[in-house]
């Protein structure tokens, strides 16, 4: 696993509905050097069969999970 990704991250705050959700893996980015990690994080995601979601603010998303 990459160092940098939160693990069962609580990601509630990011729906507008405030559906409880919680990410296997999370990451945030917080500046332009972060960018560089993507390709990793999208290599890691293609290995592990996993979904990637990327959120914006102010985005009315509703989480609902199986």
């Amino acid at each position: 696993m990459l160092q940098y990704l939160i693990q069962n991250q609580d990601i509630t705050s990011f729906s507008g509905y405030r559906t409880k959700a919680i990410s296997k893996y999370f990451f945030e980015l917080k500046n332009s050097e972060d960018l560089e990690k993507i390709p990793e994080i999208k290599d890691f995601a293609k290995k592990e069969n996993l979904k990637i979601l990327f959120l914006g603010w102010w985005m009315n998303s509703f989480f609902a999970f199986d």
